[in-house]
């Protein structure tokens, strides 16, 4: 998989970037954008890419919403903003709820390796989090805290 993914996926996504992420704000082609939106995943470059999924998150489809959360879980960036990730850990769509508790554990996880702290967000929400994926990311929020 690291030899597909470093020899072909990513200098693909890498070359195609910009009509890429041009794609994702064109609802008018639903098709060639969902194409788009889990492709940029495998992209290099984080700090260009994540930006231009988190507004996705806020979509009416939950295929769209739901596909850029893979993407973001894909980038693992650090940088993620949480507020858009948590508000989703309890959406009504259980696909949407799994990857999301995916992408907070992913990125709580890349924060914990940089020596950053949770956000207070992310404490607060601790709480709150449905039964389903989100168990790993309550279980990663925990043990973050408790060491």
């Amino acid at each position: 998989w690291t030899s597909l993914h470093d020899t072909v996926l990513r200098p693909m996504v890498d070359k195609n970037l910009g009509e890429l992420l041009a794609a994702l704000e064109k609802p008018s082609d639903p098709t060639f954008r969902r194409i788009a939106i889990r492709g940029v995943g495998f992209g290099s470059d984080a700090p260009r890419i994540a930006p231009a999924l988190v507004p996705l998150l806020q979509d009416r489809d939950t295929a769209v919403v739901s596909d850029a959360l893979v993407s973001l879980y894909l980038l693992g960036f650090l940088e993620t903003p949480l507020t858009p990730i948590v508000a989703l850990l309890n959406h009504p769509d259980v696909d949407v709820r799994n990857n999301d508790a995916l992408v907070l554990l992913r990125v709580l996880r890349e924060r914990s390796r940089a020596g950053l702290p949770p956000s207070e967000e992310v404490r607060a929400a601790s709480g709150r989090l449905h039964v389903g994926g989100a168990e790993l990311a309550q279980a990663e929020i925990e043990k973050t805290f408790s060491s």
